[in-house]
Formats: C-alpha cells, structure tokens, sequence
C-alpha cells in the first residue's frame, strides 16, 4: 500500500506584528461650560403669602438652572416652589408654608442667596410621658397581692413603651419570726388583666423584733412593654406571712412610662 511522502501540513497561524504608532490626532472640541446651581437675587422683592399658590416674580443672576417643580431656597426668606421661569434672569415662585421661613410681607433685599432646597417633612408628634407619683401615705403589706397606694399610669396609644418603678418599703413596729418574701410587680389592669413581663422585684426581709425603720428604697428593672391603647399599669405588692406584730407598709412610690416609639 503506498504510503504519505510526509504528514498534512498544520493549519496556518497568522501572527499580527504592530507597526510604528501613529502620529497623535487633533484634540476635540471642548464641551460647552457648565454653571452652578446658585445665584443671587438682583433686586428687592416682596414674600406673598405662603399659601402655595400666590406667585412672586424674582430677579436672578441666573436662573437656567431651576426647572419647574423644584424647591428653592432664598436666604433671609425661606424655602419656595419654583412655578416656571420666563427667561434666564427671572423666576416664578410661590412660597411653601415651611418652618423657619420669614413672615409675609417682609422685604428680601436684593444680593440673597438663591440655591437649590428640598421637601420638609411633617412634623414629628411627641408622647407625652405618663408618671405617677404617691408620697405621704402608708399601706400595709398582707399575704394577697394588691394594688399599692393608688399609683398607675394609663398609656393613651398604642406602642413601646420603657417603664420604670420604685417602692418605699418600712418596718413600723414591726415583727418577722421568720424571713419573708416580699413580692412587688407591675400589672396591667385595664386590657388584660395581666402582669406585666419582667417587672417584678423580689426580696426577703430578715428577722425582727418590734422594729421601725426603712427597710428598702426597690428600683424595678426597667423593662420594654408593648401596650395597647389605654392600658393601665399599676403598683402591685406582697409579703409571705404578715408580720406577728406591726407592720410592713408601702410609704411612697412612683411609676415613669417613657414613650419610645
């Protein structure tokens, strides 16, 4: 069988050499010059009423820069409404009923800064914060849980809010054959009822003999509560076993309900 005098020869590859660079072409033409979205006003005007719809018409340096529908301000006046713009040297503004502007009537003298401004937000609306506070009065501590010298608070809306608490406690002639344990809480009396979670104070009082004296100032740990509208938390307290002899009495406290959000 003949054979091949030689193998098929391989695909050929085609290698590109660069040649000498060029010489450099003419530069292009320049851009048109932009300008700065500020200006001054160049004559005194008059602010309108601030009812968004009466128009004033100020004299600007330049006013290519404003469109239609955007916010201005001007120093010494406050924030407008930019209505359109005849020409590149005047515009047409109506004044927005936003805080800090200056009263109608007023004169803007003219060299005002004139600059883009932006939308104004509603204002914000504040809780009050709800406390309660009693002093002066005394209630004796029993074995049945009970509110503690009429001090609650009522939530007005729904929300978080941080609530925080103190009891007064003192001995008055007070004797304890044994430790007790003194259980204090926040509750919710209105929409539940229920205790309030994490608000509570627990301590043990010692062992006494016709004692009168202070026998703690509790601070609750402040808790987090969600509440509904109109909740009502209240001061709530007991002991164990009622002294032999004597009291434990709840002197003074107060509830603080801090709105968070």
């Amino acid at each position: 069988m003949p054979k091949t005098c030689c193998p098929p020869c391989p695909d050929v590859q085609v290698e590109n050499i660069p040649g000498p660079e060029g010489e450099n072409g003419q530069n292009g033409t320049d851009g048109t010059n932009g300008f700065n979205a500020y200006t001054i006003t160049t004559s005194d005007f008059v602010v309108p009423l601030n009812d968004g719809a009466t128009p004033v018409t100020v004299a600007v340096g330049n006013s290519a820069w404003a469109n239609a529908g955007q916010i201005i301000f001007i120093q010494g006046a406050g924030y407008f409404q930019c209505v359109s713009k005849p020409d590149t040297t005047h515009m047409i503004l109506v004044y927005l009923d936003y805080a800090g502007n200056t009263n109608t009537g007023n004169t803007i003298s003219a060299g005002a800064g004139v600059s883009p401004g932006g939308l104004q937000g509603p204002d914000a609306t504040l809780l009050p914060v709800q406390s309660s506070y009693a002093v002066g009065g005394s209630q004796a501590l029993t074995n049945s849980s009970v509110q503690l010298l009429s001090i609650s608070v009522t939530l007005p809306t729904t929300g978080k809010y941080l609530l925080l608490a103190t009891c007064r406690l003192d001995f008055v002639a007070a004797t304890f054959s044994a430790d007790e344990t003194v259980a204090l809480k926040l509750r919710e009396t209105n929409n539940g009822p229920a205790d309030v979670a994490n608000a509570v104070a627990n301590l043990k009082t010692p062992m006494t003999t016709l004692q009168t004296y202070t026998f703690d100032t509790v601070s609750f740990p402040a808790v987090v509560y969600t509440a509904q509208a109109a909740d009502v938390i209240k001061l709530f307290g007991s002991v164990g076993n009622s002294p032999y002899s004597g009291a434990l009495q709840a002197i003074e406290g107060s509830i603080l309900a801090i709105p968070l959000f």
